[in-house]
C-alpha cells in the first residue's frame, strides 16, 4: 500500500508501530531542506480531523538527547516505511521492509 493512500486514512499510528517515514540528511548543508519536507509531507493530503498525514521521523524533532541516542535513530528508522535522503545526496524515497 503506497503512503497516504486513501485506503489508510483511517489508521492510527502508535509509537510502538514506526513512522511512515524517515527523512535522511546532513545537518550542515540540508536543516532547512529536511525541515521543510517534513512540514509538506505532515500536511500533505491531510484530512481536518487529523494533526499530521503522516508520520515523519527527523531526528531534531523526534527525539530528545538521552544516553540511548543512537539506537532510537536505529529503531526508528527499521520501523520506517520509507526512506527519504533529502538535500544534495537526495532526490529520491526507498520502500523499506
Amino acid at each position: 500500500m503506497a503512503i497516504g493512500t486513501s485506503s489508510d486514512r483511517h489508521r492510527t499510528v502508535s509509537v510502538a508501530s514506526g513512522y511512515d517515514a524517515f527523512i535522511s540528511y546532513s545537518h550542515a548543508l540540508d536543516r532547512p531542506i529536511a525541515t521543510k519536507l517534513q512540514t509538506g509531507l505532515h500536511r500533505f493530503a491531510k484530512p481536518w480531523y487529523r494533526l499530521r498525514a503522516l508520520r515523519v521521523f527527523r531526528d531534531e524533532s523526534s527525539l530528545s538527547a538521552s544516553p540511548g541516542l543512537w539506537p532510537d535513530v536505529e529503531r526508528s528508522l527499521s520501523q520506517a516505511r520509507a526512506l527519504i535522503p533529502a538535500g544534495l545526496a537526495g532526490g529520491c524515497c526507498f520502500a523499506l521492509g
